[in-house]
């Protein structure tokens, strides 16, 4: 299996009170959109960490985010040249 990282990156947004939940809700496409065309304005995208992964850890993270845990096992088949 190839080496898995996880990398972490965040942007800041600053917005009104009244436009906070809707901000929130937005997926990354929509954030985009909000700050460079919208009613609020973000910083840049920084790195917060950038980390090798592996074994139970890598299990269990890719659990947190709504996967079944198995996306790289297909991997652990494949033939190297």
């Amino acid at each position: 299996m190839p080496k898995i990282m996880k990398i972490v990156r965040q942007i800041t947004v600053y917005c009104t009170e009244d436009d906070a939940d809707r901000v929130r809700a937005m997926d990354l496409q929509e954030l985009h959109e909000e700050v460079n065309d919208g009613l609020s304005i973000g910083g840049p995208l920084t790195e917060v960490s950038c980390e090798r992964i592996e074994g139970e850890a890598l299990r269990e993270g890719l659990l947190d985010i709504g996967n079944d845990g198995e996306f790289f096992s297909h991997m652990d088949d494949e033939e190297e040249c």
